[in-house]
């Protein structure tokens, strides 16, 4: 697997409704999402012009959306939806998203959910 660049975007908090279970389904939990996006940053760094980069505000804004509007069930559906968003972005090649459930175990800080996707085409 050839080595690629990468943007993280850490510790991104965000109000929401999922779950599964009726009393989950009526108030907005915290979420606390980490984004590892796969890139190349040699155009940016070239040409030193934002043209060539990756956005990573751009990214960090619709993510935040997509996960603020999202009434989703389970974890693995909201990581799904916020890989393929993360992976529309021109130059982001895949992506990691970690996500994490905050306040949701008896006896632990949160569940926690990691997932991997990446463009077919372009990863090699």
């Amino acid at each position: 697997m050839m080595e690629h660049d990468r943007i993280f975007i850490r510790d991104m908090l965000v109000d929401c409704v999922i779950g599964t279970n009726p009393e989950e389904r009526l108030t907005k939990r915290q979420l606390r999402i980490n984004l590892e996006l796969f890139v190349s940053t040699e155009p940016a760094a070239a040409h030193d012009n934002l043209r060539y980069a990756v956005d990573y505000f751009a990214v960090e804004k619709a993510v935040y959306q997509l996960i603020s509007d999202s009434s989703r069930q389970l974890l693995e559906a909201l990581a799904s939806d916020i890989a393929a968003k993360c992976n529309s972005f021109p130059g982001v090649l895949a992506v990691s998203v970690e996500i994490e459930k905050c306040g949701t175990l008896a006896h632990s800080r949160a569940a926690a959910l990691r997932i991997f996707r990446a463009k077919e085409a372009l990863w090699v």
